[in-house]
C-alpha cells in the first residue's frame, strides 16, 4: 500500500509530459497582380495562430513544436520589420493571411509552404520601377538640376532599369520629390496604414518623407522620418509612413528623398528600384 501511494505521489509531481507535433514553416512565396509590381519582399518572420491560440512570432525558416494534435486550422500572417529595425516586428497590414488545414501527429513534422498576395482593395498609389516614363522622381527641391534621380542600367536590381543618384563634392546635396503634377490624394482616407516599399543600396544615408499640399495660402510642409543607412548589397525595406501622415493631415502628398555626400567620399551612389506607395 505504501509503495502503491508514493508511485501515486510521484505521478502528481512529475506528470508524463505531452509530446508535441511539429510545425516547419518555409520563407513566404509572394505574388502580385500586374497592378502590384514586383515581387520582391523581406518578410523575416511567420506570426502563427493554430485554432484560434495565437503561439507566437517566429524567424524564418521556423520549426514550431505545438502541443495539438488531430485536423487544426493554421494562420500564418507575413512578419516585417518595421522601417527595417530589428526591434519593431510588424505584421505587414497589406498582405492576407494565409491559412490552411493541417493534420497534427505527435513527434511528427509537417512542412508548410506559406503564400502572400495583397489584400483586395489597396491603393497603389506609386508604382515606380524606372523601366519607362514618365517617371515620378522629376521635382527638384534643392535647385540644383545635376543632382536627380536617373534611370540607368548599371548594377539594376532587376528589369533593365534602376533609378540612381551620383552625390560628387560639386553636387553634395540632393532633394527631390514626386512630380508635383500628379500629387498623392485620400492617402489617409480608408485606414490608418501607409507605406513605402522599395529595394536600394547606397553608399550614404537617405531620409524619406512626405511633402504635405494644404489648400489656401498654407505652405506646405515637409517631414522625413524613416532614414537608410549604407548598404552595400540590395535590400528590401518597408517604410512606416502612418504617422508622417497623421502628423501633416495635408490633402495631398508628395514623396520626398534627401541625401547628402559623407565629408569623407569623393562619391556617393544610390540605387533605388520598385519604390511602391500604398494605403488602404
Amino acid at each position: 500500500m505504501c509503495i502503491v501511494g508514493l508511485m501515486a505521489a510521484c505521478e502528481i509531481i512529475n506528470p508524463e509530459e505531452s509530446i508535441p507535433a511539429y510545425i516547419h514553416i518555409e520563407p513566404f512565396e509572394v505574388t502580385t497582380a500586374l497592378t502590384q509590381g514586383s515581387t520582391s519582399s523581406k518578410i523575416t518572420e511567420a506570426w502563427l495562430t493554430v485554432d484560434g491560440d495565437f503561439l507566437g512570432a517566429y524567424s524564418l525558416p521556423a520549426d514550431i513544436p505545438v502541443l495539438k494534435e488531430g485536423e487544426v486550422e493554421l494562420r500564418i500572417e507575413a512578419g516585417i520589420k518595421d522601417n527595417g529595425i530589428t526591434a519593431t516586428p510588424e505584421i505587414y497590414p497589406f498582405y492576407m493571411p494565409y491559412i490552411t488545414q493541417a493534420t497534427l501527429k505527435p513527434a511528427e513534422s509537417i512542412d508548410i509552404l506559406p503564400r502572400a498576395v495583397y489584400r483586395n482593395g489597396i491603393d497603389f498609389a506609386m508604382l515606380e520601377d524606372f523601366e519607362q516614363p514618365p517617371y515620378f522622381f522629376t521635382q527638384d527641391i534643392d535647385g540644383n538640376l545635376n543632382t536627380r534621380v536617373t534611370p540607368s542600367s548599371e548594377d539594376v536590381f532587376e528589369g533593365s532599369r534602376s533609378g540612381k543618384i551620383t552625390l560628387t563634392p560639386e553636387n553634395n546635396i540632393i532633394e527631390v520629390a514626386t512630380d508635383f503634377a500628379r500629387p498623392f490624394k485620400e492617402v489617409n482616407k480608408d485606414g490608418i496604414y501607409v507605406y513605402l516599399e522599395l529595394n536600394y543600396k547606397t553608399d550614404t544615408q537617405i531620409a524619406f518623407g512626405l511633402i504635405g499640399n494644404h489648400s489656401g495660402n498654407q505652405l506646405p510642409e515637409v517631414f522625413y522620418q524613416p532614414i537608410l543607412f549604407p548598404k552595400e548589397e540590395w535590400n528590401k525595406i518597408y517604410l512606416n509612413l502612418s504617422e508622417v501622415v497623421f502628423s501633416l493631415d495635408a490633402e495631398t502628398y508628395q514623396v520626398a528623398i534627401l541625401a547628402q555626400l559623407p565629408a569623407e567620399m569623393e562619391e556617393a551612389h544610390i540605387w533605388l528600384d520598385n519604390v511602391k506607395l500604398i494605403h488602404f
